[in-house]
């Protein structure tokens, strides 16, 4: 039985390697499934492969396999379940990298696979794949969206990883799709000498944020596991702030920040209790009714190395919802938005000055209807998964002719 469904030939076999849910997960997830997804609608054959589990049992998002807009996807551990056990974490892991590399090894044989991406910041494929692609004349490209976790977050056992990565691991690529130009930058200094780099900024599917919802006076927030890294805390003292003067609006928080117990019990504190909603995490078709639904979407994200390395990807469907973004001024941010003209942009780390922009947005908001046209035009000029996915297509090619005629 064949690993995947016979579709007709296509331009490029292109095979997308992750650890991370797919087609329904992260914020990596609806990066990748953006341009995948017009890679394949450009006659190219695209399949994704998970080596690990990632579904919880009592709300799974995601099926074994299938095929969804053109994408075929597939997890090759033994079961698509998290377990609390960690010897049956670890011999899932171990039989998910085995089968992996069978299944490439499959599907190269019945097409030969052009590309392979790994779409995984701290993987121990990299050796096995790239030993692989040698044997194949494949690319191997890097999905990169934000430094690595060994600049990130400060352990002991990076003394062993950061050499591994930068003087090893980083020079088996011969691509890498970096989200951001201080990311196209790292990995040219790491990476070998005739390193092939994208810049392929955040991308966002603006057809999902075509339905016609009622806004309502709601300021949003929608992120998963985020509390500090996207300084909700900053936001909740900002709301806070100036909750007395702006009544009949409330602060919407969506999605499993693990805080959520705390958020409600410093609402109740404050008197704000109806006020400040909590929603727990949603399924990815929700998503877009309720930025639609919000007229502020704020994102209060402080200063530090994972923001100026990454770009949030909720940025660009607050924007595509059409509705008025508050920001901070943070990484890339202000490479594309501009404070009054695009967007209100705040100060890092300054909840006053975010309460200041939020006061002005709500009792300004009939009159930057002009901001929140500018916003929407940015992120279809930039962000828009249709046109970075053809870019995207075209370094594809560039590489591919290059094996081809080589």
């Amino acid at each position: 039985m064949s690993d995947f469904n016979q579709q007709p030939t296509p331009a490029m076999n292109i095979v997308l390697i992750t650890g991370h849910q797919y087609p329904t997960g992260t914020a990596l997830t609806n990066r990748i499934r953006s341009y995948l997804e017009v890679l394949a609608s450009l006659s190219n054959k695209v399949s994704v492969l998970v080596y690990k589990p990632s579904e919880d049992r009592k709300h799974p998002q995601n099926q074994r396999m299938g095929v969804l807009s053109g994408v075929e996807y597939r997890y090759t551990s033994y079961t698509i379940y998290q377990s609390q056990k960690r010897y049956m974490t670890f011999l899932a892991w171990v039989y998910g990298y085995i089968n992996c590399l069978i299944k490439l090894i499959r599907i190269n044989r019945r097409k030969h696979i052009d590309i392979i991406i790994l779409a995984q910041a701290r993987c121990s494929l990299i050796p096995f794949v790239y030993l692989l692609t040698r044997a194949t004349d494949t690319k191997f490209l890097l999905e990169n969206s934000e430094f690595p976790w060994f600049l990130i977050r400060p352990k002991a056992s990076n003394w062993f990883y950061r050499p591994l990565y930068q003087k090893l691991y980083y020079r088996l690529f011969d691509g890498v799709i970096a989200m951001t130009s201080i990311l196209q930058e790292y990995h040219q200094k790491y990476g070998k000498k005739d390193i092939r780099i994208i810049h392929l900024p955040m991308t966002v599917d603006m057809s999902r944020f075509t339905q016609n919802v009622p806004r309502e006076n709601r300021i949003t927030y929608i992120g998963n596991k985020s509390f500090h890294k996207d300084g909700v805390d900053i936001l909740l003292r900002a709301f806070v702030s100036i909750a007395d003067r702006i009544a009949g609006w409330n602060l919407v928080i969506v999605g499993d920040s693990g805080n959520d117990d705390a958020i409600n019990d410093r609402a109740k504190s404050h008197g704000l209790a109806q006020r400040v909603l909590t929603l727990g995490n949603v399924h990815r078709d929700e998503v877009p009714p309720l930025l639609l639904r919000s007229k502020i979407l704020a994102l209060a994200r402080p200063h530090g190395i994972q923001s100026e390395g990454g770009f949030p990807t909720k940025l660009g469907e607050y924007l595509a919802s059409g509705n008025l973004v508050i920001v901070t001024d943070v990484g890339e941010i202000t490479q594309y938005l501009q404070d009054g003209v695009s967007a209100l942009v705040a100060q890092a780390d300054d909840d006053k000055d975010f309460a200041l922009k939020l006061e002005y947005a709500i009792t300004q908001y009939e009159n930057l209807e002009h901001i929140r046209q500018a916003g929407f035009n940015v992120c279809r000029q930039h962000f828009n998964a249709e046109v970075q996915g053809k870019r995207l297509n075209e370094f594809f090619v560039s590489l591919v002719s290059r094996v081809r005629t080589g």
